[in-house]
């Protein structure tokens, strides 16, 4: 690991472990955040003092809100008129952090086109509010407008003109719902002025999983934002029971409290009926296959510390009877290069799951996950009909279970990994038919008009709703 990458460590670390009120510390990290793009200048080339200038005016006082600000709104509100002049009124704001090939921009995505099909006439925002960070692959379901708070802000990162400018968005626009997933900068808008902001819109936000630093301490957006934010909430959304019934149990919620919270399960993108015929089609040849056989096997997610790329690399390195075939790109962590192992293929990002078996098929697949909601990629791996060996963390035991895959402990070392390999390669008869268990699990829980009968049935998050569903939440 470089100078650069320890100091960052240490620093995320402090942040983390330092016992400070969560407002305060975001006051530190906006300051000490500017800091380090001075300090990282060196490496990437630029001059120090000219990002030292830059940092100099970037935190001179001056007011939250200026002249340039009123401007930046008109130009926002302007384009979302001609928009809004096609496809109808905003009825929907779902903010992101930034706009990726991750499971939560899957989430947004969905919810999207969901209300979309649920409310026709309505227009749906999602804005990017943390980062300039969007995948121009990404498609846009039709009626979707895409807003990055960064391109109407002149280069200026803060996180308080960013709050500020999505404020006065939401007081100008005056949407049915504003759903929040997995946005520091709407959490913190949420916290701040969620007490006004919920008399003229209904407030939302997903949260999927408890996240954890190295040492095992609690961090994220559960840790930080979920109990002080709860209260402004409509409801609190996720794709697992299991998170909700932790959240629970962590927080001692109340049954006002508890009645906000709701499982609204992800619908599995490629899960149409070529799919699944030829999906049935793989299993039978893998019930077919000989006993004792060398493994092929799939790995495919982000390259980033969490995904607990080292373990996978362990696992490489121990299973010498089986070839791992790698996909995925980093997208939180700095780009890395895997090691050259002769029973190693890295064949890089992906953005559809069906670009995973174009060359080959697998005999099984491996998660290595530190921490999960519901992962997307077990949904796609078991709609492609691959067996799957996944740890039980977050809401994967909601998935892989004994007679839907192999389960893991929720901290498996690498023998746990080579045992279920070598149950595959002893056995494809079995590894075939829970297999078919898992198809059949999300063809029938997570299809999309499920999904959308689930999206359509959330209390509140439509502007027509039936009295039964108001009687409900008290």
């Amino acid at each position: 690991m470089t100078n650069s990458k320890w100091f960052i460590y240490f620093v995320r670390y402090l942040y983390h472990r330092i016992p400070l009120p969560i407002r305060v510390k975001w006051r530190i990290r906006e300051i000490v955040s500017q800091f380090l793009k001075v300090f990282l200048s060196s490496i990437h080339g630029r001059s120090f003092w000219d990002v030292l200038r830059q940092l100099y005016v970037a935190v001179r006082r001056r007011p939250v809100w200026s002249a340039s600000d009123d401007l930046s709104l008109v130009q926002l509100v302007q384009d979302l008129s001609v928009h809004c002049a096609i496809y109808g009124p905003v009825g929907h704001v779902i903010a992101l952090p930034l706009l990726s090939t991750g499971g939560a921009e899957l989430v947004a995505l969905n919810f999207a086109q969901a209300i979309r099909e649920i409310e026709p006439d309505r227009s749906v925002v999602i804005l990017v509010a943390d980062q300039n960070v969007v995948n121009n692959r990404i498609e846009l379901p039709s009626g979707v407008k895409l807003v990055v708070l960064d391109r109407y802000l002149g280069g200026d990162l803060g996180y308080h003109r960013k709050r500020a400018l999505m404020k006065n968005l939401l007081l100008a626009l005056r949407p049915n719902v504003f759903h929040n997933i997995n946005s520091e900068v709407a959490w913190r808008l949420i916290l701040d002025e969620g007490g006004r902001i919920r008399n003229f819109t209904k407030i939302f936000a997903s949260i999927f999983a408890f996240q954890f630093d190295p040492g095992g301490k609690k961090i994220g957006y559960a840790a930080y934002f979920l109990q002080p934010g709860l209260p402004y909430l409509s409801g609190l959304l996720s794709d697992n029971r299991r998170f909700l019934n932790d959240a629970i149990r962590e927080y001692a919620l109340d049954e006002a409290s508890q009645r906000k919270l709701r499982v609204v399960y992800n619908p599995c993108r490629i899960l149409d009926e070529t799919t699944i015929s030829r999906s049935r089609a793989f299993i039978r040849t893998l019930a077919a296959r000989s006993p004792g056989r060398r493994l092929r096997v799939l790995w495919a997610g982000r390259l980033d510390a969490e995904k607990r790329v080292d373990l996978l690399l362990e696992i490489i390195r121990h299973c010498s009877f089986a070839d791992f075939v790698v996909f995925g790109h980093c997208v939180v962590d700095e780009e890395k290069t895997l090691p050259v192992l002769p029973n190693l293929i890295y064949r890089g990002p992906f953005s559809n799951p069906r670009e995973l078996i174009t060359d080959s098929d697998f005999d099984g697949f491996i998660f290595t996950s530190r921490w999960e909601g519901m992962p997307n990629i077990i949904l796609e791996v078991g709609a492609l009909g691959i067996p799957v060996i996944a740890p039980m963390v977050g809401g994967v035991g909601e998935l892989i279970y004994e007679n839907t895959g192999y389960p893991l402990p929720e901290r498996p070392d690498v023998a746990d990994y080579e045992s279920a390999l070598r149950q595959i390669a002893a056995n494809p008869e079995d590894a075939a038919r829970r297999a078919e268990a898992l198809l059949n699990l999300i063809e029938t829980r997570h299809a999309w008009n499920v999904f959308v009968k689930s999206v359509k049935e959330i209390p509140l998050y439509f502007s027509t709703v039936d009295g039964s569903r108001e009687e409900a939440l008290g």
